[in-house]
C-alpha cells in the first residue's frame, strides 16, 4: 500500500523527518520518522538544499549501500523513474527516494544523535495538488525558521587509487564535519542558557576537497530562495562542510586578478543575490528576469519558486480565501501584491496572474525622466510588453500552446503599454519565399531604397543593416515565420501619448483585411527602420517597438470616415519582426526609453534624452490591449 502521511496541522505546519543515528557506520539503512508539527510550537530542524537528479553521469552511477537500495516491499511512487533510486525506512515503511537524495541523507546522518531534517521528496506528500499548492506557499516560511540550510554539493566521484567507491565516502564522512550537523546547527544549551544561533567559522585553511562550480545545484531554480532566505546557509560536499566565505574565495581559484572563473558566475550570482535578500533587487519583476534561465521539474516554478524570495508579493494556496482586490488588482496600486499559487492552473492563466500583478503592484526600476520622478504608471506600462516576453520564454512556449484553448468567452483582461513610433513605411517589399529563393528579387528590393534614401550615410546604414539582418532571417523556422502575421480581430487600439495617458470608448475592432497563407513580407520605413511585416502591411502603416526587446508591431490609423476624435487613434494590423538599428548587445534600449520618456518644459511637451536633446513629440504613444493579443505580440521574443 502507498506510504501513510501523517495530516498536516490545520494551522500552518510542515513534516518533518527525524534522521536515526546510525550505530554501525556510514554504510548502514537508512531509518527515521516523519512527524506532522504547527510553526507555533516553534520547531528546531534543518532544511536541505539538493537537486532531485544527480549533478551528471558520473555521480548518477555512484553506488549506494547495500541496505539502501531494497525496493522489492514497496509499490510504485513519483521517483520510480528515477535512475538508481534508494529507500528509507521511514515509520517503519521501506519509502522509496532519489539516487542524489540517498547520498545527501547518508552525509548529513550523525552517528550519535537523531538529526531533524526537512526534505521536499519525503515531507511533502507530491502526489497531493492541493499539498503541494499549500506547502509552497509556506516554502519562504520553512526556509526562514530552519536553524540552518544545508546545500548538498554531492560527492567526489573518483576516489584515489585502490580505495572502492563506498569506503571512500566512508572515510570522507568520518572525518568531515556533515555528520556533526545536529550537534552543530541544533544545539541543546546548558540549563539555563539561551540558545546561540550557529554560523560555520571562515577558516582560510582548504579542507583539501573541491567541488564541481558548474554542478547543477547552482542552476536550479528552487535554489535561488533555498540559499537566499535562511540566516544560516552552508554547503556539504561530501562529509566536508564550507562556508559562504569558503565557497565564494573558492571560485576565484584558476582565474586571473582575483576574478571570477567563467564557470563560476551562476554561483557568484546566487551568493550576490542572497547578499541583496533585504533589498529592492528582490522584486518579483527583477527576479523573474535574472533567474529565468534556472531548471526546474515544473515549468511553473519558474514563477512559484521565487514568489517567496520576493518582497513585493504574497503567495497563498489555492485554497486560501484572498480579497478579489488583492488578487485581481483592484486595490490602491502600491505595497504587496498576492499571487495564487495553484499547479492546476494552466500556463495561460498564470501568465495572466503575473502580468496583472506587474501591471498593478511592480515596484519602479528606474525614473523614466528626471523631471517628472512619480510616474509609475508610465514606468509600468515601458516595462509591459518586455516583461510578458521574459514570462513567456521562462515558461518555454506553454502560454502559447494554452492561449489557443483558452476561453474566449472568459473575462477580457486588458493591458496598457508604452512604446514609440520606430517608423513610418514607405515601402513593401518581395515576400520573404521569394527573397530567400531568388538573387533578382534580392537585387531589385536592394536597389529600391534609392526611390527612398539618397544620402551616402543612410545608404551605408542600411546596408550594414541588411547584411546581419538578412544573415539572420535566412534560418527562420515556420514556427518563426508564423509569428509574423496580421490580427483580423484583435482588441488592441493605440494612440500618441502627447494627446492623453488614457484612452475611453473606442471601438478597436476595426476589420483589416487579411491575406491567410501568405508569407511575410519585407518593408522600408523611415528612420532606417526595415524588417519583415505581415502580408497585410500597406505604406503609411506605424511600426511600433517596445524597451529593450525585438517585439514590434504595425498599427493604421483609424478609418477617415470615423469622427475626429476616432480618426486620432490606431489599430493593429499585426505583429512585424525588424532589423535592429543599433547594436544590442552594449546594454539596455536607452533610445527607445528616452522616446518614451516626457518631459515637460512651460510651453511644450517633448521627450527627452540624457544628452539633453529633444526629438519630435508624436515619437511615444500608448498602446491598450487585450491579454491574449500581448501574448501574441511577445511570444518568442529576444529581451
Amino acid at each position: 500500500m502507498p506510504f501513510t502521511y501523517p495530516p498536516l496541522p490545520a494551522t500552518d505546519g510542515l513534516r518533518i523527518l527525524t534522521l536515526q543515528p546510525t550505530s554501525s557506520g556510514f554504510l548502514s539503512r537508512l531509518t527515521g520518522s516523519l512527524t506532522a508539527v504547527a510553526f507555533s510550537s516553534k520547531p528546531k530542524y534543518i532544511a536541505l538544499s539538493y537537486t532531485w537528479a544527480d549533478p551528471d553521469e558520473a555521480h548518477e552511477k555512484l553506488p549506494l549501500p547495500r541496505d539502501s537500495t531494497n525496493l522489492t516491499a514497496y509499490t510504485k511512487s513519483l521517483v520510480d523513474n528515477t535512475a538508481h533510486p534508494g529507500v528509507i525506512m521511514l515509520n517503519n515503511e521501506p519509502f522509496p527516494i532519489g539516487h542524489n537524495l540517498t547520498l545527501a541523507l547518508h552525509h548529513v546522518r550523525s552517528d550519535t544523535e537523531p538529526v531533524h531534517i526537512w526534505v521536499d521528496q519525503i515531507c511533502i506528500d507530491q502526489a497531493s495538488i492541493p499539498e503541494r499548492n499549500a506547502q509552497v506557499a509556506l516554502m519562504a516560511f520553512i526556509f526562514t525558521r530552519a536553524a540552518a540550510v544545508v546545500g548538498w554539493l554531492g560527492v567526489e566521484a573518483r576516489p584515489p587509487s585502490g580505495v572502492e567507491l563506498p569506503d571512500y565516502m566512508a572515510l570522507r564522512w568520518e572525518s568531515g564535519r556533515g555528520k556533526q550537523l545536529a550537534k552543530l546547527a541544533l544545539p541543546v544549551p546548558a540549563k539555563g542558557r539561551k540558545a546561540v544561533p550557529w554560523k560555520l567559522q571562515y577558516s582560510n585553511s582548504s579542507t583539501g576537497v573541491s567541488f564541481k562550480r558548474d554542478n547543477p545545484y547552482w542552476q536550479r531554480l528552487w535554489i535561488v530562495q533555498e540559499v537566499c532566505l535562511p540566516r544560516t546557509v552552508v554547503f556539504l560536499h561530501g562529509g566536508y562542510l564550507w562556508s559562504q566565505g569558503q565557497v565564494r574565495d573558492s571560485l576565484k581559484i584558476g582565474s586571473s586578478a582575483g576574478r571570477v572563473a567563467e564557470n563560476a558566475i551562476p554561483v557568484d550570482t546566487l551568493l550576490s543575490t542572497r547578499d541583496e535578500r533585504f533589498s529592492e533587487a528582490m522584486s518579483l519583476e527583477i527576479l523573474v528576469e535574472k533567474f529565468a534561465d534556472c531548471g526546474c521539474s515544473d515549468l511553473r516554478d519558474k514563477l512559484y519558486g521565487l514568489l517567496g524570495l520576493a518582497n513585493d508579493v504574497e503567495s497563498a494556496p489555492a485554497s486560501a480565501v484572498v480579497s478579489q482586490a488583492a488578487a485581481n488588482g483592484q486595490a490602491e496600486k502600491k505595497g504587496r501584491g498576492t499571487i495564487v499559487i495553484d499547479y492546476n492552473r494552466s500556463f495561460w492563466d498564470i501568465f495572466c496572474d503575473i502580468m496583472t500583478f506587474m501591471s498593478t503592484w511592480s515596484k519602479p526600476h528606474f525614473d523614466p525622466c528626471p523631471s517628472c520622478p512619480d510616474q509609475t504608471d508610465e514606468e509600468r506600462w515601458i516595462r509591459t510588453v518586455r516583461f510578458a516576453g521574459v514570462v513567456q520564454n521562462a515558461l518555454q512556449g506553454k502560454v502559447e500552446e494554452d492561449a489557443r484553448n483558452a476561453d474566449s468567452d472568459g473575462e477580457r483582461l486588458f493591458a496598457t503599454a508604452k512604446g514609440y513610433i520606430a517608423g513610418k513605411i514607405q515601402h513593401i517589399g518581395p515576400k520573404y519565399s521569394k527573397f530567400i529563393s531568388s538573387y533578382a528579387e534580392e537585387q531589385a528590393w536592394v536597389s529600391s531604397w534609392h526611390e527612398y534614401y539618397s544620402s551616402a550615410d543612410d545608404l551605408l546604414n542600411l546596408r550594414k543593416m541588411e547584411d546581419a539582418y538578412a544573415a539572420k532571417i535566412i534560418d527562420y523556422s515556420e514556427h518563426d515565420l508564423a509569428h509574423i502575421r496580421g490580427y483580423a480581430r484583435s482588441r488592441a487600439v493605440v494612440w500618441h501619448a502627447a494627446r492623453s495617458k488614457h484612452c475611453h470608448n473606442y471601438d478597436s475592432e476595426m476589420n483589416i483585411l487579411q491575406k491567410p497563407g501568405e508569407d511575410p513580407v519585407r518593408f522600408l520605413g523611415t528612420e532606417h527602420c526595415m524588417g519583415l511585416a505581415p502580408p497585410n502591411a500597406e505604406p503609411g502603416d506605424l511600426v511600433i517597438r517596445f524597451w529593450n526587446c525585438d517585439a514590434a508591431i504595425i498599427v493604421r490609423q483609424q478609418n477617415a470616415q470615423a469622427t475626429k476624435e476616432v480618426r486620432r487613434l490606431y489599430c493593429l494590423v499585426g505583429r512585424a519582426d525588424i532589423a535592429e538599428p543599433w547594436d544590442r548587445e552594449v546594454g539596455p534600449d536607452v533610445v527607445g526609453r528616452d522616446y518614451m520618456a516626457i518631459h515637460e518644459d512651460e510651453s511644450t511637451l517633448t521627450f527627452h534624452d540624457c544628452s539633453s536633446f529633444h526629438v519630435a513629440t508624436d515619437k511615444a504613444v500608448y498602446v491598450k490591449m487585450d491579454y491574449e493579443t500581448l501574448q501574441k505580440i511577445t511570444a518568442d521574443i529576444c529581451t
